[in-house]
């Protein structure tokens, strides 16, 4: 039987001090989250086999948000799996979960993202915020509450 090939990415729930977490918008027009809302973090490189998973979330931090300073929990909360549809062939995900405190610094969303939400988790109304390859890692971080 074949092996499936995943791609791994890395998100991470920032909370503020005020418990809420920050949610990056995706561009409302373009790709396939158009309108939607993702956790900061993303896909491990190529060449970052060997890297440590909390240096990867502060690169991907970085591009995404600039110059903010956080601390993230070492140890990842929980993990999904979900299928990006993509041509020629989908493409099989496998997120790591990891939770983390924003500590400060001026949030400045790259070209990924047209801006950010701070919000309470238990209020979301996941479809309207997520398309549904986030939802299961949504629901393991309400159960883990």
């Amino acid at each position: 039987m074949p092996i499936e090939r995943y791609q791994v990415s890395l998100k991470v729930f920032l909370k503020n001090d005020e418990g809420k977490v920050l949610l990056l918008k995706n561009p409302s027009t373009t790709g396939i989250f158009a309108g939607h809302f993702d956790l900061p973090g993303g896909r491990i490189d190529v060449d970052e086999l060997n890297t440590p998973f909390l240096d990867i979330l502060r690169r991907e931090i970085s591009e995404e948000m600039g110059e903010v300073k956080t601390e993230i929990d070492p140890r990842p909360i929980g993990m999904s799996r979900a299928t990006i549809k993509s041509e020629p062939k989908d493409i099989p995900v496998l997120f790591i979960l990891f939770e983390g405190k924003y500590l400060g610094g001026d949030i400045v969303t790259n070209e990924e993202h047209e801006g950010y939400e701070w919000v309470v988790m238990e209020d979301l109304d996941l479809d309207k915020y997520f398309k549904p390859i986030h939802h299961d890692a949504m629901k393991q971080y309400f159960n883990k509450r």
